[in-house]
């Protein structure tokens, strides 16, 4: 039981790397962007799911499909029931990058079809060191 209970603190602590190394300030020129209608409160709440709970979902289901092999292929191998619950783990995993991924293209599809793209067109995106 020990060895379950560490292994879920460093497989928690190996998660959360990513948001430590990519974490960045999103301040504009010293003050925090204000919200001051409802468009604002929307555009904050979809570049919240779009930027942390995608990636965050992404990443869980990475980790289940990594246990789930880790399962079936290292940890007691030669224990049936370690690799059937292996097996079950990556089938799960492999289930929710396949749904994930559907929605995706399902939203993409909705954006196409009624033109729902609120990209500017003609502008260049371009790092702070390029002019």
């Amino acid at each position: 039981m020990k060895k379950y209970i560490q292994y879920i603190i460093g497989s928690s602590a190996l998660a959360l790397v990513p948001f430590i190394s990519f974490a960045q300030v999103t301040q504009t020129r010293g003050s925090a962007q204000a919200i001051n209608t409802l468009d604002d409160l929307a555009g904050q709440v979809l570049v919240f799911i779009n930027g942390t709970l995608v990636p965050l979902v992404f990443a869980i289901a990475f980790l289940v499909f990594i246990w789930g092999l880790f399962r079936y292929l290292i940890a007691k191998g030669a224990d049936d029931e370690s690799r059937k619950s292996g097996k079950n783990l990556m089938l799960w995993g492999l289930i929710a990058f396949f749904v994930m991924v559907s929605v995706w293209g399902i939203v993409n599809i909705a954006v196409g079809t009624f033109n729902l793209d609120n990209s500017v067109d003609g502008v260049i995106p371009t790092t702070p060191g390029q002019r």
